[in-house]
């Protein structure tokens, strides 16, 4: 569902952006960041805030929605940039070698250039790792977007699709995911399918401990949000007894398999209730679950059901987190 890069900053620059094609290209490729992939940086961002020098050393014809675009990206940071450890300040070295070890590090899809002359460098510099090196004149013709149309959501329902297949997607998701956040009002509301909620939620926990490459795992954390105070089919669902529920079903559970922070929240539901549909969320990116986790078992999908992402969650999401706590 996610593609990542890592871009040689002068891609943006007048060296590069010659024409009207490349011009293209290098727009194509801050849309497809924009719509479903991640640029990985340096910790300090100095990667990005050199993207937007050369790209300001354009004239207006040429540069003008670039600099929109780079622009529209640091605003959306949360969801389209990814810092590293890795310090460009700090780095004794060549800037190519620089980035083909970032792109190698941190597992990225490709690592986009600019210069004819050192792309055979970047090629040698990257073997035997996985990533593609492009050409910034030929991103829409590379493996990368050709993946990430591919992958920009299922086509199908996940009970239908194949574990392997799955397991790729869904670990595009979390692989620089370093906290992530379950929501889902009814988890609580009846204690004899907490098991079955519980199953789902840990079947993305492994794929994301086996997926992601931002952190170590005692440095991730997990959040989880449910709803008290509310009547439901069960019956009345106290905060007392929810929490309690939460404590001792869910997040007991979770620590179990997991080494990082694990905290739950219980909130109060405004009135009317906001608070239903059941998400993921990653770097700021929702995923809608349909019907919701316990149609999901450790080992996979066991009935019929849905992962879709779904860009008008975002905010809904936001609005969840600050709902009281229930009291």
């Amino acid at each position: 569902m996610i593609i990542s890069a890592v871009t040689d900053p002068s891609i943006f620059g007048p060296d590069s952006i010659i024409d009207d094609l490349v011009k293209r290209e290098a727009l194509h490729l801050l849309e497809a960041i924009r719509v479903n992939g991640l640029l990985i940086v340096d910790t300090d961002r100095e990667l990005l805030e050199e993207a937007l020098r050369f790209a300001t050393a354009l004239s207006t014809k040429m540069g003008q929605r670039i600099v929109l675009a780079l622009t529209d990206l640091c605003k959306s940071w949360r969801k389209c940039i990814v810092p590293t450890r890795m310090s460009v300040r700090s780095y004794n070295g060549p800037r190519e070698r620089l980035l083909s070890e970032l792109a190698i590090t941190y597992k990225v899809d490709a690592l986009i250039t600019t210069s004819e002359r050192l792309h055979n460098q970047y090629i040698a510099s990257v073997k035997p790792s996985n990533v593609e090196v492009v050409p910034i004149r030929d991103y829409s013709e590379s493996r990368c977007e050709t993946t990430r149309k591919r992958i920009l959501s299922f086509d199908r329902p996940l009970d239908k699709t194949p574990l392997a297949e799955i397991e790729e997607r869904v670990g595009r998701v979390l692989k620089y995911c370093t906290r992530l956040r379950v929501f889902d009002g009814l988890l609580v509301s009846s204690e004899s399918r907490l098991q079955k909620y519980c199953d789902g939620i840990l079947y993305f926990i492994n794929i994301w401990k086996h997926a992601c490459v931002i952190e170590e795992e005692r440095n991730l954390s997990i959040e989880v949000y449910s709803l008290g105070n509310r009547n439901t089919q069960n019956g009345f669902v106290s905060s007392q007894e929810a929490r309690k529920r939460l404590e001792t079903f869910i997040l007991a559970r979770v620590r179990a398999i997991y080494c990082g922070q694990v905290n739950g929240h219980i909130k109060q539901d405004s009135d009317p209730g906001i608070f239903h549909a059941r998400f993921l969320e990653s770097r700021g990116r929702a995923y809608m679950i349909d019907p919701g986790f316990d149609a999901i078992g450790e080992q996979g999908p066991i009935r019929r059901c849905f992962l879709v992402p779904l860009q008008a969650g975002e905010e809904h999401l936001e609005a969840c987190c600050k709902l009281p706590d229930a009291k």
